[in-house]
């Protein structure tokens, strides 16, 4: 497998590259389906599951200072983009809202903020 440097990853809230306003430099996603059973007394074998809903949530990490915006919690849903490193404008994209902000020091370290967010509807990947 091809490994690809990170350092051209960003991450976009509605709109604004929070690496220049809150200086995010990790990102997380998981994107999830769920399932539902369908066996049934006619079955002679191993279970069947059918897809059902998905769902995506995921957080950054940024670096804290006194230019830091953070982010407001459980507000209305705003654009998040999640770019990837390999390519300048491919990514994924959906509406989110932010679920917690924990902010946090190491004695070795930079403050920092990880922010959770949880999607409200249809992710894509692609050019954004």
């Amino acid at each position: 497998m091809a490994t690809v440097a990170g350092y051209l990853g960003r991450v976009a809230w509605a709109g604004v590259n929070l690496n220049f306003g809150l200086n995010a430099y990790s990102w997380t996603l998981s994107y999830d389906a769920g399932e539902g059973e369908t066996t049934d007394f006619t079955s002679a074998g191993p279970k069947t599951f059918i897809p059902l809903t998905t769902e995506w949530s995921g957080s950054f990490v940024t670096r804290l200072d006194a230019t830091t915006a953070i982010p407001v919690i459980g507000i209305a849903a705003s654009v998040l983009s999640l770019y990837i490193s390999f390519a300048d404008n491919f990514g994924y994209e959906g509406s989110a809202f932010s679920t917690s902000a924990t902010p946090g020091q190491d004695v070795n370290g930079l403050p920092e903020l990880t922010v959770n967010f949880r999607g409200t509807g249809v992710l894509t990947l692609g050019a954004i």
